[in-house]
């Protein structure tokens, strides 16, 4: 069985596959198009620790640093000092 057909018989609504990051593939499923907006519900805390720890091994984000900075809608609330 081929992606296309795999993507199609689980139901996926949507997948886009990034190289050098360019998009390489996309498949759009249901009513879903490429300027969709999908909601990702409990898959984006996830897919948010897998970037912040990319980004450490890069050096490009410190875990003992503040999220303030970088959600500056924490600001005044008690996330304001919270670190990653």
């Amino acid at each position: 069985m081929g992606l296309p057909s795999f993507l199609s018989q689980t139901g996926t609504d949507g997948l886009v596959m990034l190289k050098d990051a360019a998009a390489v593939y996309e498949h759009h499923d249901r009513t879903n198009t490429e300027t969709s907006i999908h909601v990702t519900f409990s898959i984006s805390k996830p897919v948010t620790g897998l970037l912040c720890g990319i980004l450490m091994e890069h050096g490009k984000l410190d875990p003992s640093d503040v999220i303030s900075p970088y959600i500056p809608e924490v600001e005044g609330s008690a996330y304001e000092s919270v670190s990653y």
